[in-house]
């Protein structure tokens, strides 16, 4: 809670060291971590340097060394100013805490966080009096080798075939935290080769040994610092490369990033080598390896290999962590195997451990999504026992299930609680209840609860005003559509393709040609560039004018823009031609899907059936069923209908109940006007047998 209170005072920095003393004196309190960390990252963005001051000197002589490197870590991973890491350092050696420098100092290096020129200075100076630190004169060794990018090192990326790199900005996610710009690395050359120097006299030349034994020299560690920046950027390939060429071994935390690159970009079978790889060397994967290649594995959707690497994990002696776990359940969660991630959970979790906050919102969206509402609210009530302390995103999970559900009543429950708890709605919680209200054609109450964003301090985004928009060309009120699309463009908001294409298709189905093309060039003046689905748009526009020409060079126009024309788009321009008798002009589009390697789906057979019934030419629609047939080309109960009225229409009543059969037999049921037609003009024939099998094989519900 104190933690929390801290992030909330970020608005007024001077309240920050205040509150903070004022908990330490509550009886029974003991700050942790995170509060220790909350504080120190509120100050840095106000730039309170003696608050800074007096809170490290507190986190250095009241709490444990483990206690210091555990706030150091939660520092870089948040991604701290580097005024906090220099106070840290500078207080600690000036009361000679070396030991707890090295290990700071380790810490900030094995987060890829590179000390600048004046900090390392700083030390060396202090390091002229302690000559017998080795181990810190090595971290801050490599420090300044990772501080400057050799122009060799970057030729040799070339050869490898990767980019040029910038000097300055090639440690990729990193160079935000290098803490000397380009042009300070450059005017400081000679800085850095004096204080090279002078830790060469002092014994930190050789090499530079990691915290894993591993020994590097200076140029390794550039290029393992190199093998990390290519990673960020997305660059493995080169990365790879790069590593085969290194005469050592890289450390496991390298070996790490060049995995998650590998996940991320699914290539799961070269992480699975490097898997390999890495215990080949002499190498001991951590979970973080086993975990990085678990969740590559479950993003695309090989839960099997996942969990035959968790048993691998643990044949191994690595124990799956919560992040693991939550991977996992996540995974099976997202299949509907629930049961499943219950037992994992089980068995992941010892009987000393709870399932946290994020497992239990895990499991909770599993059963929301499932419709299963009354189990998702037992693990709220669950959580709540506990005292667990839910957040916005488990109030977006419950107020999303009861949106789905159609339970709006029970959403606003909720969502009003939110305000009681000091919990403040973000975006998705108000886009989720605006999508509930357009799910269920409340048009009015989703612009209130669009309009109550603004007033609320939370900025609708390009997804609420697209719910919206489209909740309104849905029920017909493009106009309105086009209204709030305008104000998206007031809002400095640019809305994508799909919004533009809604508005368009809107007008479109209402016979609005003229502002079809009024929105399609206010479009293209805005260089929002037109998609398959604009042109799907703007050819059925035309079509529902009745001009095909205009349909016709649309498409043609797709293929000028790069864009091919899909299924559908071949079925509308069918279609259209089919209902204008234009067979012959259809069954060319359909030799032109063939040669373009479309395969025709049931849509352009039946379409097809229907314009050769129009055309009179109704044996040789017969024969299109019958080769549909033999394509093994999914039927449904149209093209029968169509075929039944029609030999019903020209009194072939025998091949009509043939059909009739056929289709009964593969359990296909048409409209009930076609069951009628057929009675009909089987009892004007007299064959009352065959009208009654018809009559009952209809079912109440067609009669009816």
């Amino acid at each position: 809670m104190a933690a929390f209170i801290l992030s909330k005072l970020s608005s007024n920095h001077y309240l920050v060291l205040q509150f903070f003393l004022w908990v330490s004196d509550q009886p029974g309190f003991k700050h942790s971590v995170e509060t220790y960390c909350t504080a120190l990252l509120v100050l840095s963005n106000g730039g309170l340097r003696s608050d800074i001051f007096v809170l490290i000197q507190r986190l250095i002589f009241n709490h444990s060394k483990s206690f210091l490197i555990e706030a150091v870590d939660f520092l870089v991973n948040h991604s701290v100013k580097p005024v906090v890491l220099d106070t840290i350092i500078v207080s600690l050696v000036r009361v000679q805490m070396f030991e707890e420098v090295v290990l700071v100092v380790g810490v900030i290096n094995r987060h890829g966080y590179i000390l600048p020129f004046q900090y390392c200075n700083r030390l060396v100076r202090f390091l002229k009096m302690n000559k017998g630190i080795l181990d810190l004169n090595h971290v801050i060794f490599s420090s300044f080798t990772r501080c400057t990018k050799n122009l060799g090192i970057i030729n040799g990326i070339k050869q490898l075939g990767g980019d040029s790199l910038i000097i300055g900005k090639s440690m990729g996610k990193n160079s935000s935290r290098n803490l000397g710009s380009r042009k300070f690395i450059l005017k400081n050359k000679c800085a850095k080769n004096n204080a090279l120097r002078r830790l060469k006299k002092i014994g930190a030349g050789d090499g530079y040994t990691d915290y894993s034994g591993n020994k590097f020299g200076p140029n390794i560690c550039k290029h393992i610092g190199l093998i990390r920046a290519l990673c960020h950027k997305g660059k493995v390939e080169v990365a790879l490369r790069l590593r085969e060429k290194l005469l050592v071994v890289p450390d496991i935390g390298t070996y790490n990033h060049m995995m998650n690159c590998l996940c991320k970009l699914g290539y799961l079978a070269k992480a699975n080598r490097l898997l390999k790889e890495i215990m080949k060397v002499g190498l001991i994967p951590d979970c973080v390896t086993y975990t990085t290649l678990v969740d590559g594995f479950c993003r695309f959707n090989y839960i099997g290999g996942a969990f035959v690497l968790l048993n691998f994990m643990v044949v191994n002696g690595i124990k799956p962590n919560r992040i693991t776990c939550n991977i996992l359940v996540n995974a099976l969660c997202n299949r509907g195997q629930l049961e499943d991630a219950n037992k994992l959970l089980a068995k992941i979790l010892t009987e000393h451990e709870a399932s946290n906050l994020i497992t239990m919102t895990i499991l909770m969206n599993g059963h929301c999504r499932e419709g299963n509402m009354l189990k998702a609210l037992e693990l709220w009530d669950e959580m709540l026992r506990k005292g667990t302390l839910v957040d916005v995103v488990s109030y977006n999970v419950i107020i999303n299930g009861f949106c789905m559900g159609g339970d709006m009543s029970f959403a606003y429950k909720f969502f009003s609680e939110m305000f009681k708890k000091g919990i403040s709605p973000n975006i998705v919680t108000y886009s989720t209840l605006i999508n509930g209200h357009c799910r269920e054609g409340k048009l009015v109450e989703a612009w209130i609860m669009h309009s109550k964003m603004s007033s609320n301090g939370v900025l609708p985004d390009h997804i609420s005003y697209a719910l919206v928009i489209r909740g309104l060309c849905l029920h017909g009120n493009v106009c309105r559509a086009h209204q709030l699309l305008h104000k998206m463009l007031d809002d400095s908001i640019l809305p994508d393709p799909f919004v533009w294409n809604l508005v368009i298709d809107g007008y479109g189905r209402c016979g609005e040609i003229e502002l079809v093309y009024e929105v399609t060039d206010h479009m293209l003046a805005l260089n929002v560039a037109p998609n398959i689905f604009t042109y799907k748009a703007l050819i059925h526009a035309h079509v529902k004018e009745g001009n095909l020409q205009g349909a016709f060079m649309l498409k043609e126009e797709m293929f000028e823009n790069g864009i091919l024309p899909d299924v559908v788009t071949y079925n509308l321009l069918i279609s259209v031609l089919c209902s204008f008798g234009h067979v012959y002009f259809a069954f060319q589009l359909h030799d032109e899907m063939l040669r373009k390697g479309y395969h025709p789906d049931t849509v352009t057979y039946t379409e097809l059936i229907r314009g050769l019934c129009i055309s009179g030419e109704t044996h040789e629609a017969h024969e299109l069923l019958v080769k549909m047939k033999k394509m093994d080309v999914p039927l449904d109960h149209v093209p029968y209908h169509i075929l039944i009225t029609k030999y019903c229409k020209e009194k072939q009543l025998d091949i009509a109940f043939d059909l009739y059969e056929e289709m009964s037999e593969k359990g296909l049921r048409s409209k009930a006007c076609t069951y009628r037609t057929l009675i009909t003009e089987l009892t004007k024939k007299g064959l009352f047998k065959e009208a009654l099998q018809v009559y009952h094989s209809m079912g109440i519900e067609s009669a009816i």
